[in-house]
């Protein structure tokens, strides 16, 4: 620990191989996580049982942030290809004491947020051919 409640050394690196989840839908987890090499899908399960794909996660963004960090997760994470990804540790701690780094977490749910009603707009105004080719 430091006077900024930051500890580097508490920045583990894990290695995922393709098809393993790095967690579970329910699960209960209030870590953050970078991916920082690979690939890795963002799924849920519907209240019917159909298995829904949320979106993707590219090298620099973030996994395990959702609105209530001390509740079950609402999505599972399964690496597509062997990734890496940095585990953050105490984010609720590092946001006290470093609004920055809040306003980039602020910033990076604002964005999924506008990605997800982008892709909504698109899906539900578009023939079943042009939904199609949208996901393609």
């Amino acid at each position: 620990g430091s006077a900024s409640g930051f500890d580097a050394h508490a920045v583990k690196s894990l290695a995922l191989t393709a098809k393993q989840f790095l967690y579970h839908q329910g699960d209960i987890n209030n870590e953050l996580f970078v991916l920082r090499e690979g690939w890795v899908m963002l799924t849920r399960f519907s209240e019917s049982g159909d298995r829904q794909v949320f979106r993707s996660v590219l090298p620099g963004e973030l996994l395990g942030f959702q609105a209530h960090l001390q509740e079950p997760s609402i999505y599972s994470a399964i690496a597509l290809v062997d990734s890496v990804v940095c585990r953050v540790p105490n984010i609720i701690g590092l946001c006290a004491t470093q609004p920055e780094l809040a306003f980039s977490l602020a910033s990076a749910a604002a964005r999924d947020m506008m990605l997800t009603e982008r892709y909504l707009t698109h899906i539900t105004h578009r023939s079943a051919r042009e939904k199609i080719a949208f996901m393609l």
